[in-house]
């Protein structure tokens, strides 16, 4: 590294003096990790700034390379020679003239001499193709068209100076347009950008940035990317015609995004009255021709798998054995078991006969079902319901009415609503009602013959009852029949 030339930055050594400028120091690298030497600068060096100089080692009296501490060698510097270099300068009158520069040790430049003046040259660069769809717009979608077709691109290249050297630069394009193919518009789709955040505001603004796609073909479309003002009036004509201001006036009817038939807009929309439950300023559907709150609108799709899965006849039949049950007696649970564990045969009859919530001794026979007199009461009129009774009632059948109690506790909508007291609408998408009210568990019970006449003084015949105090006699009226 003796006697090299080095562009260095300059540090303020420890012995440095701000008035003389001497005491100025550099390092220079050693290279790997044996880290850097120090330079003992010329008078003139100053810190925060960068030198041209020439490196000579320090040497002993020995005239061996005097070391610091960590074993680097020192050096002692002088200024480099000044350097002379060719520089081209603007002329800013489309010339440019190469001077020659001198740059000194301290790194400042100045201009010896003007060397020559040349213009400078302009040219045009070698082409480049591609396809291009451009819209014409008409005076309306039929006079508009799309022009596909081939355009070259010239480069237009000018010499310039930049950064002392002269070179090439594109200043614009020049552009060729052979013969075009035509297409016809088929549609246009307005949407994108400032449009659709505003599309339902009764005025629109010229400022919106919009997307229109121009379709030639139905897949086929050039996309162009503009502002509301720069398109023609008949496609804003169009777009508006889409989206028409409500009769309110205060906001637009998005037409193409209504599957419902609503013709007004939302705000309109959200202060409607609901024809199902009558609840006013709330947020409706149509349905049917008619106008459904949100609350309703499950309940109206129950109505509907009602009216399909339950027909007038099953409705017909459902009534009908309603009124059989209610000609009988009604018996609950508790008193109803008693009295069949009294009557049958068997134990297993009376297992199999046990777990109803309501017994019903009827002339053609004893009856188990989940329905209180009230509730086939109610269900006596299904052939007249209508809307949501129709609904409800459609899913107290869903599953038939010949359930045990351990079988609609956790899943029976009707046990669900009438005796657990829950808030819950039929789910009649996926389970049809069975027309059924009840299960028969046995044939009637057969009143006893007369008794034979007795004589005079013997005792009258005792009345038979259950555990539970429930006269038997009460079945038929008259003397009933038990197992001993």
């Amino acid at each position: 590294m003796d006697g090299t030339i080095q562009t260095l930055p300059i540090e303020q050594g420890q012995k440095y003096d701000e008035k003389t400028g001497d005491g100025a120091v550099a390092f220079v690298s050693t290279g790997g990790r044996r880290g850097s030497s120090i330079v003992f600068t010329p008078r003139g060096a100053r810190p925060d700034q960068s030198a041209r100089i020439k490196l000579c080692v320090l040497k002993d009296a020995s005239g061996n390379p005097r070391v610091d501490r960590a074993g680097h060698p020192m050096y002692r510097s002088v200024p480099a020679p000044v350097e002379y270099f060719d520089h081209w300068r603007d002329n800013n009158n489309s010339t440019a003239t190469r001077v020659t520069i001198s740059r000194n040790w301290l790194l400042e430049e100045a201009e010896e001499g003007e060397c020559e003046t040349r213009l400078l040259e302009k040219r045009e660069g070698l082409p480049t193709s591609r396809q291009e769809k451009t819209v014409k717009w008409g005076i309306d979608q039929i006079s508009t068209v799309i022009e596909d077709g081939e355009v070259k691109s010239y480069p237009q290249e000018a010499e310039v100076v930049r950064d002392g050297q002269i070179v090439w630069q594109t200043i614009g394009q020049r552009e060729e347009r052979p013969q075009a193919i035509l297409h016809s518009v088929l549609k246009v789709k307005v949407w994108a950008g400032d449009f659709d955040v505003h599309r339902l505001e009764p005025s629109y603004q010229n400022s919106w940035s919009v997307t229109a796609d121009v379709y030639y073909t139905d897949t086929d479309s050039v996309r162009i990317n503009t502002v509301w003002g720069n398109l023609p009036a008949w496609l804003q004509q169009e777009a508006m015609a889409m989206r028409p201001v409500c009769s309110c006036g205060r906001q637009r009817v998005d037409i193409p995004n209504v599957s419902d038939g609503y013709t007004h807009c939302e705000l309109c929309r959200n202060e409607e009255g609901c024809d199902h439950c009558g609840r006013g300023d709330t947020r409706v559907k149509i349905s049917d021709g008619k106008k459904i709150c949100s609350a309703c609108e499950q309940m109206a799709e129950q109505i509907k798998h009602a009216e399909q899965k339950l027909e007038p006849a099953a409705r017909q039949t459902v009534a009908d054995e309603a009124k059989r049950l209610l000609a009988g007696k009604a018996v609950p649970r508790e008193a109803g078991e008693i009295i069949l564990a009294s009557l049958l045969d068997a134990a297993r009859d009376s297992v199999e006969c046990a777990g109803f919530a309501w017994y019903y001794f009827c002339v053609s026979g004893v009856f188990g079902s989940k329905f209180s007199p009230e509730a086939l009461e109610i269900l006596a009129l299904l052939p007249v319901a209508q809307g949501n009774g129709l609904a409800r009632m459609a899913g107290w059948l869903i599953g038939g009415g010949g359930r045990r109690v351990s079988e609609c506790e956790n899943s029976d909508y009707f046990w669900k609503t009438q005796v657990q007291g829950k808030e819950e609408l039929p789910d009649l998408r996926w389970n049809a009602p069975t027309p059924s009210c009840a299960v028969r568990l046995r044939g009637p019970i057969r009143p006893p013959k007369p008794p034979a006449t007795k004589p005079a003084g013997a005792k009258p015949p005792e009345t038979t009852t259950t555990a539970s105090g429930f006269d038997l006699s009460q079945l038929f009226g008259g003397q009933a029949h038990v197992r001993k």
